[in-house]
């Protein structure tokens, strides 16, 4: 009778043991599916928050050789809004593809780096009534800031490359190139500045821009890409954890 307890009792344990490793499969598949979900959703939010500006293109101006036309204030501002819109475009997908290296880290011995970009420099104020050094000292910030958001586009794609089916979803993505454009030194006195110089920076500034502009229409089709292929990890990883509850019901139903 004692050898009959002892066996019924290691196998009360076994069971036990065997009824915790399922449960805490199912917790674990479940906290996965949840956690990126989470991430998924905080994506959307933080680009829906970040990204809420407007791209206005625009077409090259018309200079004399010692005027800048009348609109020049419009366009410079123009150009700083779109650069904005353009950094806080690419922020948010920048945000998006490291939450996924995030996850990627988390569920894995992978070792990937997060994508860190690199700030705007601070648009100088310019009013109707600025005078040519400051249009100039803006037309210079803004081409500095065009160079910077390049850089960042091509971290961001880097940091997709890193990525399970990251180089997948670049396959067919093109980037193009920027024009270069030397900055216009110096800006002052006002009768150093040559206008035509002046003039053809800010038309590379806005050729640039709306280069830019279909770079960073690219780089969304790849993180879009990219993240829907995650959502359907995620939502097999959710339909996993259930078949593996209910099966798991079945079989104590059945005993």
């Amino acid at each position: 009778m004692k050898d009959v307890y002892i066996k019924n009792t290691f196998n009360n344990i076994l069971v036990l043991v065997l009824i915790v490793s399922f449960l805490c499969l199912i917790i674990y598949q479940i906290y996965l599916a949840i956690n990126n979900k989470f991430h998924k959703n905080y994506s959307k939010l933080v680009e829906g928050l970040t990204s809420g500006g407007v791209f206005t293109p625009q077409s090259s101006i018309t200079c004399t050789s010692n005027e800048l036309p009348s609109t020049i204030y419009t366009v410079i501002t123009t150009d700083i809004n779109n650069i904005e819109t353009l950094s806080s475009q690419v922020t948010s997908y920048a945000n998006t593809i490291n939450n996924l290296i995030s996850n990627s880290i988390q569920s894995s011995s992978t070792k990937l780096q997060t994508i860190t970009l690199t700030p705007l420099y601070s648009s100088p104020v310019i009013t109707t009534s600025s005078n040519y050094s400051a249009y100039c000292h803006a037309i210079n910030t803004n081409s500095s800031n065009i160079t910077i958001i390049s850089d960042n586009i091509n971290s961001v794609s880097n940091g997709i490359k890193e990525l399970p089916n990251g180089p997948t979803a670049l396959q067919n993505i093109t980037f193009n190139t920027l024009t270069s454009n030397s900055i216009i030194y110096p800006c002052s006195p006002i009768k150093s500045i040559n206008i035509s110089s002046l003039c053809q920076a800010e038309n590379i500034n806005i050729q640039n821009i709306n280069v830019l502009h279909g770079n960073v229409v690219s780089l969304g089709s790849a993180v879009n890409s990219l993240t829907s292929v995650q959502n359907q990890k995620t939502n097999n990883q959710m339909n996993g954890a259930l078949t593996i509850s209910s099966n798991y019901g079945l079989t104590t139903g059945s005993s």
